[in-house]
This record gives structure tokens, sequence and C-alpha cells, in this order.
């Protein structure tokens, strides 16, 4: 029964490792996304977008929620948007509508 014993607290000791190493990994990686996402000028924040286009929060919301092609991109829990694929987006929309 120790033998056991023993083998079990180096099973534990080793899950306890693992999973602090992977969460420490994890960690880390959403932390880069986020870095990436503020040192990049191709990604723009929620109101940096609104500023462009001149529109209100609640208009691009309420615009993401009836338009699941919404074009964004997720880095971790940060929302982000590329001002081209944007326009391209209205652009495909406008073309759509005049046909």
């Amino acid at each position: 029964m120790t033998r056991f014993n023993s083998i079990q607290n180096v099973v534990d000791s080793l899950s306890n490792w693992l999973s602090t190493q992977i969460k420490s990994s994890i960690k880390e990686e959403f932390k880069n996304l986020a870095d990436q996402s503020k040192q990049s000028p191709d990604f723009l924040t929620t109101d940096e977008l609104c500023q462009k286009l001149k529109f209100s929060k609640s208009h691009l919301e309420h615009l993401r929620r009836i338009h699941q092609d919404f074009p964004t991109h997720k880095f971790g829990n940060c929302i982000r948007f590329k001002l081209d694929e944007v326009e391209l987006f209205f652009n495909s929309k406008n073309t759509r509508d005049e046909e």
C-alpha cells in the first residue's frame, strides 16, 4: 500500500506541475496576442473604428448582430477590426443592394 501511495504522490505532483506549466503558457500566449493587436496599426479597437466611420458604438454593435459575417478578429477577450476588411464588407453589401 505504501508503494501505491508514493506512486500516487508522484502522479499528483506531476499533474500539478503540468497544470501550472500549461496555465502559464496559455496566459503568456494571450498576453502576446493582446500585445500584437495593440502594436499593429492594421487592427483597430471598437472606439477607433467608430471614430473613423463616424458610427456610434451601439450602431456598430447592431451591425455586428444583424450581419454574422461582419469582419472581426478576436485576440483573447479583445475584438479588433481591420479597416480595409470593413470597407470591403460595406462595399460588397452596397453592390448586392444595387443589383
